[in-house]
């Protein structure tokens, strides 16, 4: 594994960030780390994450919150000049259970 950050840990889990935007579940008592699938569809600018348990349904869940701060610019149409004049965001929620993310839609982040 790469240099990370533990985000958090419940019932001896770690959920650890990876420089490269990579996350991973580690059990130290195993010995055993998963990679999570990489979720984002635009470039990352800066993440948050939170990691939980849901005891009623036996379920671990990171939540990942990406932001753009700026005004963005998509790199692959340089010749439409595509741009958007707020700051986005995605929250993708992922299940260790199903081993898939999930977008959570019509969500508007704003900052201060």
């Amino acid at each position: 594994m790469d240099i990370f950050r533990v985000v958090d840990s419940r019932n001896s889990l770690l959920c650890l960030s990876g420089v490269y935007d990579h996350e991973y579940i580690y059990n130290p008592f195993i010995r055993e780390h998963k990679k999570l699938p990489n979720c984002n569809e635009l470039d990352v600018n800066e993440v948050v994450y939170g990691f939980g348990f849901h005891p009623a349904t036996n379920e671990y869940t990171v939540i990942k919150i990406s932001y753009y701060p700026h005004v963005y610019y998509v790199p692959w149409c340089f010749h439409k000049s595509v741009k958007y004049g707020y700051p986005l965001s995605e929250v993708h929620v992922f299940s260790l259970k199903s081993y898939t993310w999930r977008k959570l839609r019509g969500i508007i982040l704003q900052t201060s």
